[in-house]
């Protein structure tokens, strides 16, 4: 593996690889002057030009845990895999790495992959035929969480919009709202939303309305202390809810009539409301004493990462290596960004938008 990070990424990079049974044989960073650092903490020869790490490829893949300044569109093959925590483009105007042709020979670039993604997450996998009988979603209710060393919440926002898109299609409108984050919680970037999905930091939550009168409630965090994706899908057949480790179905009456969970999660028992993340009930003193540290603001900056995001990310890299990452049907790039954009749009309009006046946008480049 070679790795694209900043220093503050460092140990959660190496849990990846060590967690899918990488090497990493060469590192950078895009923040100026801090390759040395990134190499020197990864143990790893540096990468000061990774344009030309592309071109002689000496690894099987390189992830990206923070983008560099390339147009991976307009880069010439490489054997090399590309995975990428972060959307990459951040912006539906922008083109998609193996979309569109990357020299005169029509030649297609390299595709770039972002993980994880929860379409191809072992619940999904495990559960076609489940959704298939289900019957069609008339609503969606899904949180992507996580820290801010997991990534920016442009990389949760953009893989909620995604996992609706596959559910529901594109909507009508999206009505959202940011919150920034804590003084004590905040990572380096924005607390505002700009135009893009780039380098933003906080919560957002959004209403999307679709044709046929159905809905979805999406939250999105980089702020949320976890890892976590926890999906509820509402129709005729009653209700599904999808984790991070399995899944569970309840028909209208209240039965259950499919549940998959991993043996971390079944230990505690099916009540479990949310996967192996499930938050313990605090007692006795050791609660008190928390609570008095945050009151007092003594609770760091939250840079950590989550055992069930480095087991998610390993398990995608693994896939994607082997050339089984992507059943039917793949991703959109374009759709979920425009999504995510339109929530971004409402959150500084204050009214609902559209994802179809982003594709506007799109057709007047």
């Amino acid at each position: 593996m070679i790795a694209w990070c900043e220093p503050m990424q460092a140990e959660f990079l190496r849990a990846i690889a060590a967690a899918a049974d990488l090497a990493v044989v060469g590192g950078g960073s895009p923040s100026r002057g801090q390759t040395t650092t990134v190499a020197g903490m990864l143990g790893c020869e540096p990468v000061d030009d990774l344009r030309q790490s592309l071109s002689e490829p000496r690894a099987d893949i390189l992830l990206i845990l923070s983008p560099p300044d390339l147009d991976f569109a307009r880069l010439a093959p490489t054997s090399m895999k590309i995975a990428t925590i972060e959307p990459i483009p951040d912006s539906a105007l922008a083109p998609v790495a193996g979309d569109r042709p990357a020299s005169a020979s029509g030649t297609a670039a390299t595709p770039v992959h972002f993980m994880p993604l929860v379409r191809f997450s072992k619940p999904l996998r495990s559960a076609p035929e489940m959704l298939g009988s289900f019957g069609e979603a008339g609503v969606v209710v899904h949180e992507s969480l996580g820290m801010p060393g997991e990534g920016t919440l442009g990389a949760r926002l953009f893989a909620a919009m995604d996992l609706v898109h596959l559910m529901l299609g594109e909507p009508d409108t999206i009505d959202a709202a940011l919150a920034p984050p804590s003084s004590r919680s905040s990572g380096p970037g924005a607390a505002e939303p700009g135009e893009t999905l780039a380098g933003l930091h906080g919560t957002v939550t959004a209403n999307l309305r679709f044709s046929g009168r159905r809905a979805a409630a999406v939250v999105a965090s980089n702020q949320a202390g976890r890892w976590n994706n926890t999906t509820t899908i509402i129709g005729p057949g009653g209700r599904i809810r999808l984790f991070d480790d399995g899944f569970e179905w309840i028909d209208p009456g209240g039965r259950k009539l499919d549940e998959m969970r991993s043996r971390r999660s079944a230990s505690r028992g099916s009540g479990s409301p949310s996967g192996p993340d499930s938050p313990r009930k605090p007692t006795g003193k050791r609660a008190s004493r928390s609570a008095e540290h945050i009151r007092a603001g003594s609770v760091p900056a939250v840079t950590g990462f989550s055992p069930a995001c480095v087991g998610v990310l390993a398990d995608s890299i693994r896939r994607l290596l082997e050339d089984t990452l992507f059943p039917e049907p793949p991703a959109d790039v374009t759709a979920a960004l425009a999504m995510g954009q339109a929530a971004l749009l409402s959150c500084r309009t204050g009214q609902p938008e559209s994802p179809a006046t982003i594709r506007r946008m799109l057709n007047a480049v």
